[in-house]
């Protein structure tokens, strides 16, 4: 398929009414759906040999409303010979002629063109292949609506690293080159209103690939995308997918699948597409009359240069669109985007090999737990990919990708532990040797433990690599695990795709300065080079069943942090859950870290309640801010909160449900660098509150931190 010259006018004429009669009563349209080099042209050939099918060349009729339209945007070009060479076969060549100039006079609607098409067909079947229809999604939503009777639609995939290799060694980034240029052409000259009148092949012409590589794989993932997007709109019965490689290694079993769908009778003529005489078409694959027989080995073909190929670095819409065709590319490198708050852990700590958190809960009377864990894991790692990712560096570079679920075993553990305290340090010891044997390279990147102690009492550990998920989160997988509902598919790339949206739009200049004069006054925390953690957690039971909000923990807090520090600046970060960041957006389901720090008050000068109306009243929205911190910071525009803020406040209510003695834990090896002088938890159970604050010795003393927690709960209690 090659563009010979472009279209010599631009602009279309009035509409014509035309005489074709409507033909009532034909046989379904059928739409090949595939991107270009995917083995299309076989699959019409094979087709067009079914003595009740007829698949002529590619039409590229659907993306315009009349003839005319048509025309002006292919009249020259090889794309403009479809109509001709299809009406010459039914007709014959002298008559084709006449009746196609007279369409082109009359502007006649595209629809009636298929309408005269099936008319000569005498109950054939008309089979449309034409990849432009992928280029534009408006295009296949006029499949609908060009005949009366429902269409029906065949999909063909084919692994993206064959289509990758024809699309390159033949050429077809130059047309997709030309393609854009007659385009963006059409679209500056396109009166007001105008529809799909052009074909865009390539995706918008904003998107603007560099590389024969790049085209290739933008081309790709666009028609791709398009095609199941639609699809998801048409019945299963109106639809049959069918893949390449098994198009030449067992030809007979797809193109039955084919037939069912067009209830006609499959015939083993379809098995021998270069057989008889074949229609000397222009519009079709330039190298498809060079093969005398159907190769298998055009099929995977990309495995003679795999070494070549899996050393590429592909899109991760590449990688999450050929999972969704069965195309496992997770043994090549992805470009997956780090979360904010991921990639503000990494430039802070680097590779912290064990960072896990623990969570434990206790399960009494619960028959079948483990396999009913079993069989809801796999349920979880498909509907959350962000569970299945790892960590890899390419070109000193930090990025995540995502594997199959089939190509790891479900990490659940079931063991035995002796009743009693020795039973009890022996589940602990196991809990922690799991959070050592987590590795960033390799997903899973957690564990869940289930250590049965008596028949029907069980302690569950889950047990989570922190790059993965944060606290939120890990309820948020405990919820889902033990709740039977239906779970919505959301990835981590939609949310990095989001961030990366609303980084765009966002006001930094105005957040750099408000961040700027929070963070600029503090100065620098000591630096121990032996820096150890220490932990103490306590609960505090809620006067009266009230429990304490945000706002109030916070102004406890800084309370308390005077009187222990009267001298020392009051220097409070909040911990955000940027999971609801505007109103269209919500991955509260999301199991990923998404949480990051903003914040709060700095020096004993401003109070957190002032300047927490101030920061409302200029930035509005608290998760946005946390967010314009991690860009400056990943900006190096801004220092690390750790270095500068003492305390942090991490505040979130725990859900209501079944959380029987449900605990958190750090495991860590080693300190981290840069990490906060005191964390101070704080886990609403709508009953009580559960503390934890993790101080590093010996900057903070642990009699320091038992006396913060003693002034913290006075304050509370005068709010009350």
């Amino acid at each position: 398929m090659h563009l010979t010259s472009d279209p010599p006018d631009l602009l279309p004429p009035p509409v014509l009414a035309s005489d074709a009669a409507p033909v009532l009563q034909a046989p379904p349209l059928v739409f090949i759906l595939s991107s270009v080099r995917s083995g299309s042209t076989l699959l019409k050939a094979m087709l067009d040999s079914h003595s009740r099918i007829f698949a002529p060349a590619e039409l590229h009729l659907l993306p315009f409303d009349h003839l005319g339209d048509a025309q002006r945007q292919l009249n020259g070009t090889v794309l403009g010979r479809g109509l001709h060479e299809a009406a010459a076969r039914l007709v014959g060549e002298e008559q084709a002629q006449q009746i196609v100039e007279s369409f082109y006079a009359n502007n006649t609607p595209v629809a009636q063109i298929y309408q005269w098409l099936q008319a000569q067909l005498d109950g054939r079947i008309l089979v449309d292949k034409s990849p432009s229809y992928l280029g534009n999604p408006r295009i296949l939503q006029r499949a609908e609506t060009v005949c009366d009777t429902q269409p029906l639609y065949i999909f063909l995939t084919r692994h993206p690293f064959d289509v990758f290799d024809s699309f390159m060694s033949n050429g077809f980034d130059r047309l997709m080159r030309r393609l854009r240029l007659n385009y963006e052409r059409i679209r500056k000259q396109a009166q007001p209103g105008s529809s799909d009148w052009v074909i865009p092949y390539h995706p918008s012409p904003d998107n603007r690939c560099k590389t024969s590589f790049e085209i290739a794989e933008a081309t790709y993932v666009n028609a791709n995308r398009t095609a199941l997007e639609f699809l998801k709109t048409i019945p299963a019965e109106r639809q049959v997918t069918v893949t390449y490689e098994n198009l030449v290694h067992a030809p007979e079993a797809e193109l039955e699948k084919i037939c069912r769908l067009l209830k006609i009778d499959f015939e083993s003529a379809m098995l021998s597409p270069y057989k008889g005489t074949l229609p000397q078409e222009t519009v079709v694959d330039p190298k498809f009359y060079l093969h005398q027989n159907v190769s298998t080995q055009r099929a995977m073909k990309w495995q003679e240069r795999a070494d070549d190929w899996l050393s590429h670095t592909y899109a991760a819409d590449t990688v999450d669109l050929a999972a969704q065709m069965g195309y496992d590319l997770s043994h090549a490198p992805s470009r997956i985007p780090l979360t904010p708050a991921q990639a503000v852990f990494f430039k802070a700590n680097g590779a912290v090999a064990h960072f896990c958190l623990v969570m434990t809960t206790t399960r009494r009377d619960s028959a079948g737990l483990v396999e009913q864990m079993r069989a809801r894991l796999p349920a979880l790692l498909q509907a959350f990919p962000g569970l299945r990712h790892c960590f890899v560096q390419h070109e000193g570079r930090w990025t995540q990708k995502c594997l199959p679920v089939r190509s790891f075993e479900v990490p659940l553990l079931h063991e035995t532990f002796e009743a009693g305290t020795a039973g009890e340090q022996a589940f602990a010891e196991r809990v922690g040797a799991l959070a050592q044997s987590i590795s960033l390279e390799q997903a899973p990147l957690f564990r869940v433990l289930v250590g049965q102690f008596a028949e029907h009492e069980y302690r569950v550990a889950y047990v989570f690599h922190h790059l993965l998920l944060d606290g939120k989160a890990l309820l948020a997988f405990h919820e889902a695990l033990w709740s039977m509902a239906v779970l919505p598919a959301q990835s981590v790339m939609a949310y990095t795709a989001a961030m990366q949206q609303l980084r765009k739009n966002y006001p930094l200049a105005p957040a750099q300065a408000a961040l700027a004069a929070l963070i600029a006054p503090c100065a620098p925390l000591p630096v121990h080079e032996r820096s150890e953690q220490g932990v103490i957690t306590r609960q505090i039971a809620y006067a009266g069943g009230k429990g304490y909000r945000f706002h109030e923990c916070t102004l406890a807090l800084e309370h308390a942090y005077r009187a222990v520090y009267p001298g020392d600046s009051a220097v409070v970060a909040h911990r955000i859950h940027r999971r609801r960041f505007d109103s269209e957006h919500d991955y509260t389901g999301l199991v990923a870290w998404l949480a990051g720090d903003v914040p709060l008050a700095c020096t004993a000068e401003v109070s957190v309640s002032r300047h927490s109306r101030r920061m409302k009243r200029e930035m509005k929205d608290w998760t946005a801010l946390s967010l314009a911190y991690d860009w400056l910071y990943l900006d190096n525009q801004l220092p690390a909160l750790p270095e500068r803020v003492r305390l942090r406040l991490n505040y979130f209510p725990v859900p209501e449900g079944d959380m029987h003695e449900t605990r958190v834990d750090l495991h860590q090896s080693g300190g981290l660098r840069g990490d906060y002088l005191i964390d101070f938890i704080v886990r609403d159970h709508q009953t009580h509150a559960e503390i934890i604050v993790r101080f590093l010795q010996p900057a903070v003393a642990q009699a320091q931190v038992h006396e913060l927690l003693e002034h913290w709960a006075v304050a509370l209690e005068g709010m009350h």
